[in-house]
């Protein structure tokens, strides 16, 4: 049984419906980019809900920025 202080990963279903989310909240001009529709994943939708609070912490994009966002993106749910 995990303790109170391990975080729970939501279920899979979760994910995808935030993911989804972002996805619809770009322009539709990017939504309707093949390569956008094809390759967007989870690591792009947390970078664009995350990218405001770093800019207003004035934190800039840092390697470890870059590792969460490429191991995220390997995570597919379709």
């Amino acid at each position: 049984m995990p303790d109170e202080t391990t975080p729970q990963t939501p279920p899979a279903d979760e994910i995808e419906a935030q993911r989804r989310r972002v996805f619809e909240s770009l322009p539709p001009e990017i939504q309707q980019n093949p390569e956008v529709q094809r390759s967007f994943g989870l690591g792009d939708a947390v970078e664009i809900l995350a990218r405001p609070f770093a800019k207003a912490l004035g934190i800039k994009d840092c390697e470890g920025c870059k590792k969460r966002k490429a191991l995220l993106n390997r995570v597919r749910l379709r």
